[in-house]
């Protein structure tokens, strides 16, 4: 580890201690709301899977009938303020992933965006009132810091190759705050597992965790779908080609290169930072390595920004570029995390909780 950066690490994670504190002695003010409110969020920087789990848990709560409504930053956006993601023109408006999540999503839930998390539940209250659709519940998406709001539950992601247990604060590692945050949550989810994880490995990833009474842990495993057509003018029949471009601009792209590499005999891997906007130069480059490949390959937060420079792309490329879509899987069915007890800590709190309390 480099020395510098541990000692520079530990006065930034003491404002973070500190600010935390004066939120628990109620120094500074969290905002309560009448509806249960679930937080999902992590303790890093990124690349733990927010949003696959955020739909996850939309179509958890949506496949019980429940009106749901999201809530985001709108990380990358080029507007400020409170927005509706359904009423944008594209990703710049509103971010590439709650754009991406809306599109998703469908009718499951009504995304919103706001740099002012109290704000925008108040906004995105007073907007369903007007149209006699107000949400049973509003999930934060990436507000674990954001403690203006005080949800009633509080889900944690930690990336199975680092869980926050083997990092540090930044800049020595990529936590946003000291690892004693992680006891905020009611959830504790270690994400991008192998699908192969045994039960004893469970065991031991729980031990390491070390969580209190009150605390669930529970894996989950990141599944990739059929390619789908970056546009709908192309045939929606699998690809056949032999070589590819895996074109990503997110967090940690190796498995997304990986599951690509294990579709072709020949990937090449063009990959930018998280949330990266492309510019000119971006795609000059993208279109000159798309000529020597048969199928060019990104994500779906990627396509939500490419979408945004559609009039830019050449028809060979938008022929070429497919979208590989991923989901999440909660996994095992054995009494240490099985999916039904994820999948009834939410439903007794969003039952149970007609308020915004914490789980007792």
């Amino acid at each position: 580890m480099n020395p510098l950066r541990t000692i520079i690490a530990f006065p930034y994670g003491a404002v973070m201690a500190l600010r935390n504190a004066l939120f628990d002695w109620g120094v500074l003010r969290s905002t309560r709301f009448g509806l249960p409110i679930i937080c999902i969020g992590n303790l890093s920087l990124g690349g733990t899977g927010k949003t696959p789990h955020t739909e996850y848990l939309v179509r958890l709560l949506h496949g019980w009938g429940m009106q749901v409504a999201t809530l985001s930053r709108g990380y990358g956006r080029k507007t400020h303020g409170f927005r509706k993601v359904a009423d944008c023109q594209s990703a710049w408006e509103c971010g590439d992933e709650p754009w991406q999540m809306q599109q998703s999503l469908g009718q499951a839930a009504q995304c919103y965006v706001c740099e002012d998390r109290v704000q925008g539940i108040q906004r995105l209250l007073a907007e369903s009132a007007n149209r006699k659709a107000r949400p049973d519940v509003v999930v934060l998406d990436d507000a674990f810091q954001h403690r203006y709001v005080k949800a009633g539950l509080y889900i944690l992601l930690t990336d199975y190759a680092r869980m926050y247990v083997d990092d540090y604060v930044v800049p020595a590692g990529r936590l946003r705050e000291w690892r004693s945050g992680a006891r905020r949550a009611d959830i504790i989810i270690v994400t991008k597992c192998p699908a192969d994880l045994s039960c004893e490995d469970c065991t031991r990833i729980a031990h390491r965790l070390s969580p209190d009474s009150h605390q669930r842990v529970c894996f989950s495993h990141v599944c990739y779908g059929n390619l789908q057509p970056f546009s709908p003018e192309v045939c929606a029949a699998q690809p056949r080609p032999t070589s590819a471009l895996a074109l990503s601009g997110i967090a940690k792209a190796e498995m997304f290169v990986e599951e690509v590499q294990r579709r072709f005999e020949a990937v090449k891997a063009l990959s930018f930072g998280d949330h990266h906007n492309f510019s000119d130069k971006d795609l000059a480059e993208i279109h000159r390595q798309a000529e020597s490949v048969d199928c060019v390959v990104t994500t779906a937060k990627d396509a939500a920004r490419l979408a945004a420079l559609r009039q830019q792309l050449s028809p060979g490329l938008v022929r070429k570029l497919y979208v590989l879509p991923i989901h999440v899987e909660m996994l095992h069915q054995d009494a240490l995390s099985p999916s039904e007890t994820f999948h009834q800590t939410i439903h007794d709190y969003v039952t149970t909780h007609s308020g915004n309390r914490c789980l007792d």
